[in-house]
Parts: structure tokens; C-alpha cells; sequence
């Protein structure tokens, strides 16, 4: 029975004569649900069944997993009620002049919006959800028609007077306007796999009043409400019936309590993030600062049912710290002063260094690879420094690696011989590191002293031991005197030039054979600074890069970026061949960390972001069936690379390919078959056609004996005519 049709008893016969019509007569034009050639089920819900029966939507979308989702069903509400907006009566039905008086189409499309805000409650207004899963005109829909339910009281009623359900109308609208605007800048998020339509006069309508609304929303948060608002539901929204003239729809008194501050942070938080990106960074740390004191009221509240907000404190914290300057963020870490250091040009650099020595939250890799950065930079004339900076650095990394017991890569002590002040410098250093409250460091570090003390010679030995802090560490040690040892007579002996070449030959055999990216660019420096390095590409044959990264990098300035970038592409080609992926993928994670240190291109930065998805593919097949670590994020990247999106260039048909066949081994079937991927290559096109006959497996549940694509493209390769077999057995 159609319990939300109170017609007469005529009418009700027919409609139901009607329905039963449509669902035997599977010829006719009914525009379902889930277009296509597929046969009508008998559990196939048409779209005026929800109006007709409005119980029908609440069984629906209490399933687990509906089908249609909630999204389809909003989308296709919306579009078959723009159709009857416009004079298009999409429900077929054989001419009836009484069926024809009681159901009007105004009534029926403002049914159908009726019944699209009702699925956006049950979705509890995310927008996030509505942003993802429906095409921007659809969104505009939906906003539109629930700011037409309170336009008469929003135009009427100033704002500090308006109800509930006008301020949470209102504030979603402007909320929605000002995420799209921004979200489209960062060409971020896909909508429906189209993207905002950029050349859609609505879109460009509410980028013109983009301030506009962020004043309203400014005018929102400031307002004096009451701990708890009432917001609208899915019970608010009461579904039409044909001949309810006294119905009230929507029912604003059957909205649901959730506290004002939930309300007021996810104002502010839309309207902070649309301020950052506009980069008025002042106005977006107030409001941001304003969002986590309305955060904190409500959040972990027992007597908080439900959450509308699916912001958390962690994302409010890191906008706000990247609010603020440098100079006036005290909660900086360590590790942020170092990086934002190191994109200044060192500024600051050693403060860092030595303050860090004591609280140890930069890791050693990147205090190594600043030494060396920093190094380089000097050898090739990129940056000008104090002559003491590198061995400052030096000895601050050295003493904190001796302290926490950390092998060092070279010999300090010849360093040390070498510098301008060197004993002054080491002995800053120590002080910088010495506390009493790690006993055992100061053991180690007194090991360290009487090392170097055993090493040098007797003019820096007495100047070490005039600093008391030296003292105080040997005080229970034994201390190699001066004159203990008998002097040696230093003679002249000229350069061994075949001993030079002997060492450079070592250190390029060294290079062979490391697979350490610090320690390959170590070893660079030196056979650089010995003016020693020859092109790369002749030390090893077995580094190749491919066509596109090999024009790219040999077009670079020559030095150490170029010989370094070079190098760690090579081997990580190499060893990839080899099955050693993990080597591999840090070789090319090392590069491309490299690359946008020195502000790489971005040709070649989005190339060796292709490598390292080809070497992730490579690995998650040689370890099939289980799981490679970082799996989960191949699927969203190989999507990305069948797609034609708006990229630099085009990836090489072999990473093409690759993810083609990772999307098909790890069930992304529709993906692949929606794509259409290009059928001159054989690979992708072999994929697509295999996920359709998975997908046909799955939806005929092995009924259907022939899957004419698979048919079509694997028979041909067994046979023996025309030579098509051999071609394709080659494939």
C-alpha cells in the first residue's frame, strides 16, 4: 500500500496499476536510479517510489550500505527536479485527467527537494561528504533550496534576532561558498571527477561575494547565543503527500540540540582556512586562536550525543602555528627553527645547533646532511660563510655523536689539525654539550679528549689542557704528558702523485659500492674539492637513466647537485632491476628530498615522483599476495597517473603500464574500466578489459559463461593466422 498518498480509492488503483506496468514493461524509457542495459530487479527502487511512499527513504538509508548511497539519491532528486522545474514531466505515465488534477508538478519537484535536504540532514550536513560526492551545480541545488525555506525570515529578521535553523541555514551557505572558492584555487579536490566548473556564472557569482560572505560568517561567530542549538534534522524535513494541504514542511521544532560551541567551531574553522589561503594570515590566527577556545568547550563533553564537526585539535593547532612568524612563535619546535634555518640561508644556524645538542630533536641524519649541504654550497661558490662555519658545525655534530655514542664518518682530530681555531672551537663545543646530569655522556666524552689528547701534537695538546672543562673530564683519567713521547723528525717528502690517483680511484670504488645517500655525497665533496671528479656516467655503466630523466639531469649545472642527483637515479634504476626495492625507493626518496632543497624543477621533480611509484609497484608484485608497506596509497597515485589531468608531461609508458596492473591486482576494477585507458598500450588496455570481466563475474555471480572484451582480445593470441598470436604472445 502507498501509505503517504491519502487519494481516493480510484486514484490509489491506478498509480498502482501504473507501477506495476512500469516494472514489467522493461522496454519503456524509465529513468532509474542506476542507469544502464542490465534487466530491471525486482529490488529496484525507481525515484518516484520515494515520493509516492516517503517511508521507503527512512528503510533505505538505515541499511548498512545502501544502494543508491545517499549522495546518488540527493543527485538525482535535484536533477529530475530541475527537469520538472523547467516543464519536463519525467514520470511516463499513459494520460489521465484525474491522475493529472491531483499530482501538479510544482508540488512534485518541491517534494523532490523535500526529499534531498532530508538525505543531507541524515549526512549530518558534512560538506566535506557533499563536496566529494556531488558535482558542484548539484551542491548549489541543494544550498539554494534550504536558504529558500528561511529566505522570507533571513530578509526580515536581523541576524542577532534569527532562529536556530536560520543561522545554520545561512551559515552553511556561506560556509559552502567560501570552501568552494578555495578549494578550486588549490585544484585540490575533484568533484564527481570533474572538478568545479569553472566556467559555471553561479561559481563565478559566489567568487565575486567571497567577502561578502566572509562577513556574515564574521557576523555569525560573534553572535550571543545560548549553550545549546537546535539544528536541522532528518525528522524536519516532512515529505509531501498529494493532498496534505495542512502539512508543515520542514518542521523546525523537530531539529536536533547540539552544543553552540560545536556550532561556532566549524564557522570559524571555514572561515580561518579561507583567510589562510587568502594569505591574510593576521585575521586567520584570530579567528583560528577563537576556534580552539570554542573547540575545547564542547570537545570530550559526555552529554555531547552526536558531533557535527569533524575538526580536530591537532589541525586547528598546526594552522595556528603556521599563522605566526618565527619570531613570535615561542611553541616552535627545534626541528621547525632548523628547517626554517635552512630555507634562510643558514640564518641562526649554530644557535640552533648548540641548543639542540642538549635536547637532541634534530635527527643526526639531517644535522649530517646540512654539514655537508653547507660544504658543498661553499666548494661550488653557491654561498658565502665565516671561515670557521663548517668546522663549528663539524664539531658541534661530533661532540653530540660521541656523547650518544654515534660513529662519525671521518677523522675529527685531522680536522681539527686543519682549522684556523680549531682547539678554541672543539672546546666551545664541549661546553655547549656538557651537562651533570648525563653521567655517562661526560664519560664518553672524556674517552673522546683523550683521544684527541693522544693524537696531536705537543703545541695543541698544552693548549687543550690550559681549558678547565678538559681538566675537569681527565681529572680521573690518565693524561698523556707532553714530553712523553720522544719528538719525531718530520722530513720532506714530495707528493706521490700515483698515491693521489690511488685515492681518488679508492674513493670512486667507494662510490660504486655505497648505497648511503649521505655517505655518496660525502665522497662527492671530496673528489670535488680535490677537483678529482670526471662525469659519473663514466665511473659506472650500470647507472642508466631513463630518456627523460637523462636529458633533464645532463641539462643541469655541472656540480655536486648534478653528480649527486645523477648518481642516486642510476643506482636506484639499477638495484630496482635487482629486486632490491626498499634501497631503491630511498636512493629516489633521498633525490627527490635533494631536489626540492635546492628548488629543483618541476619536470623532474614529478619524474622521480613517477620512479618511486613504479619501484612501490615493483615491490607490492614481487611480495604478492602480501602487503607492502605504504600499499594503501598506490591506488589514489596510479589513479592520478591514467588520468589525463593537468600535468607537465606525460610519465613513461612503462610506469603507465605498471600502474595499470597494480589498479587490477588490487581490485580496482571499476576505476580501471571508467578510465578507458589508452588501447595503444597493451598492458592498460589488457588491464581494463580484465577488470570488466571481474566486474561481470561479480554482478552476474558467475552466470555469464562469455566476457566478449576478454573474448576479443586473449583468444586472438593463441591462434596461428596472420601472425597475430606471435604478436601477442610477445605482449
Amino acid at each position: 500500500s502507498i501509505n503517504a498518498v491519502t487519494v481516493d480509492g480510484h486514484v490509489r488503483l491506478c498509480l498502482l496499476r501504473k507501477i506495476s506496468q512500469l516494472r514489467k514493461l522493461i522496454v519503456m524509457d524509465v529513468d532509474l536510479l542506476r542507469p544502464g542495459t542490465v534487466p530491471i530487479s525486482k529490488d529496484t527502487i525507481m525515484w518516484f517510489e520515494f515520493l509516492l511512499d516517503p517511508n521507503i527513504l527512512d528503510s533505505h538509508l538505515s541499511k548498512v550500505k545502501p544502494d543508491p548511497s545517499p549522495a546518488e539519491l540527493i543527485s538525482k532528486f535535484l536533477t529530475i527536479s530541475a527537469d520538472i522545474s523547467v516543464g519536463k514531466d519525467i514520470l511516463i505515465l499513459e494520460p489521465d485527467s484525474e491522475l493529472e488534477d491531483k499530482i501538479k508538478p510544482s508540488r512534485r519537484s518541491q517534494g523532490l527537494k523535500i526529499l534531498a535536504l532530508k538525505i543531507a540532514a541524515f549526512l549530518k550536513w558534512d560538506l566535506e561528504t557533499l563536496e566529494l560526492k556531488l558535482p558542484f551545480s548539484i551542491q548549489w541545488m541543494l544550498l539554494q533550496d534550504l536558504l529558500n525555506l528561511v529566505h522570507e525570515e533571513a530578509v526580515t529578521i536581523d541576524l542577532t534576532k534569527a532562529p536556530n535553523h536560520v543561522l545554520f541555514a545561512v551559515s552553511l551557505y556561506h560556509r559552502w561558498a567560501l570552501r568552494a572558492v578555495f578549494n578550486n584555487a588549490l585544484h585540490s579536490k575533484l568533484r564527481n571527477g570533474a572538478g568545479l566548473e569553472m566556467q559555471d556564472d553561479r561559481f563565478n557569482r559566489i567568487e565575486q561575494q567571497a567577502e561578502q560572505s566572509v562577513h556574515i560568517l564574521m557576523d555569525i561567530s560573534r553572535l550571543p547565543l545560548g549553550s545549546q542549538m537546535i539544528i536541522p534534522s532528518p525528522r524536519t524535513f516532512v515529505p509531501l503527500v498529494e493532498d496534505g494541504e495542512d502539512e508543515k514542511t520542514p518542521n523546525w521544532n523537530f531539529g536536533i540540540n547540539i552544543p553552540s560551541a560545536q556550532f561556532f567551531t566549524m564557522v570559524l574553522m571555514d572561515l580561518a582556512t579561507y583567510l589562510f589561503y587568502r594569505e591574510d594570515y593576521t585575521l586567520a590566527l584570530e579567528h583560528f586562536e577563537k576556534c580552539r577556545q570554542e573547540f575545547k568547550k564542547w570537545n570530550g563533553r559526555s552529554g555531547t550525543l552526536e558531533s557535527y564537526c569533524n575538526t580536530d585539535l591537532a589541525t586547528i593547532e598546526g594552522y595556528i602555528t603556521a599563522c605566526q612568524a618565527p619570531t613570535l612563535s615561542p611553541r616552535l619546535s627545534l626541528i621547525d627553527r632548523f628547517m626554517i634555518s635552512v630555507n634562510n640561508h643558514y640564518e641562526g644556524i649554530l644557535a640552533i645547533l648548540v641548543e639542540d645538542n642538549l635536547k637532541r630533536e634534530v635527527p643526526v641524519s639531517m644535522r649530517e646532511s646540512l654539514e655537508l649541504d653547507i660544504a658543498a654550497a661553499i666548494s661550488s661558490g653557491g654561498f658565502t660563510a665565516t671561515r670557521d662555519l663548517i668546522f663549528q658545525i663539524q664539531s658541534l655534530n661530533m661532540v653530540y655523536k660521541r656523547a650518544v655514542d654515534l660513529p662519525c664518518l671521518y677523522d675529527y682530530c685531522e680536522k681539527l689539525l686543519g682549522a684556523r681555531r680549531g682547539v678554541e672551537i672543539f672546546v666551545w663545543a664541549l661546553k655547549a654539550t656538557l651537562t651533570d646530569s648525563r653521567q655517562d655522556e661526560r664519560e664518553r666524552l672524556g674517552l673522546f679528549v683523550l683521544e684527541l689528547l693522544e693524537n696531536l701534537e705537543a703545541g695543541l695538546r698544552a693548549e687543550l689542557l690550559s681549558h678547565d672543562v678538559v681538566r675537569q673530564l681527565n681529572r680521573d683519567q690518565p693524561v698523556t704528558q707532553p714530553n712523553t713521547k720522544p719528538p719525531v723528525v718530520q722530513l720532506f717528502v714530495p707528493p706521490d702523485f700515483n698515491n693521489i690517483q690511488l685515492k681518488n680511484g679508492e674513493l670512486e670504488n667507494q662510490l660504486i659500492n655505497s648505497n648511503e645517500p649521505l655517505h655518496i655525497k660525502e665522497i662527492l665533496i671530496k673528489l670535488m674539492e680535490a677537483n678529482a671528479i670526471r662525469p659519473v656516467w663514466q665511473i659506472e655503466n650500470k647507472w642508466e637513466l631513463g630518456t627523460p630523466l637523462h636529458g633533464i639531469v645532463l641539462n643541469m649545472p655541472s656540480g655536486v647537485l648534478q653528480h649527486y642527483l645523477y648518481i642516486l637515479l642510476g643506482k636506484a634504476k639499477y638495484l630496482d632491476g635487482l629486486g632490491r626495492f626498499e634501497v631503491a625507493r630511498r636512493l629516489l626518496v633521498a633525490a627527490e628530498s635533494e631536489l626540492n632543497h635546492h628548488g629543483g624543477t618541476i619536470k623532474l621533480a614529478q619524474l622521480i615522483a613517477w620512479e618511486i611509484l613504479l619501484v612501490e609497484c615493483h615491490h607490492l608484485h614481487s611480495e604478492w599476495p602480501n602487503k607492502t608497506p605504504g600499499c594503501t596509497t598506490l591506488v589514489s597515485r596510479c589513479l592520478n597517473i591514467l588520468q589525463p589531468n593537468d600535468v607537465i608531461m606525460l610519465p613513461r609508458v612503462e610506469v603507465v603500464e605498471t600502474a595499470a596492473v597494480t589498479l587490477l591486482n588490487l581490485g580496482e576494477w571499476e576505476a580501471l574500466v571508467s578510465l578507458a585507458p589508452d588501447k595503444r598500450l597493451v598492458l592498460c588496455d589488457l588491464s581494463a578489459t580484465l577488470a570488466q570481466a571481474c566486474q561481470d563475474i561479480v554482478k552476474y555471480k558467475g552466470n555469464k559463461k562469455i566476457s566478449r572484451g576478454a573474448w576479443d582480445l586473449i583468444v586472438p593470441v593463441f591462434g596461428s593466422s596472420g601472425g597475430l598470436g606471435k604478436r601477442g604472445l610477445a605482449h
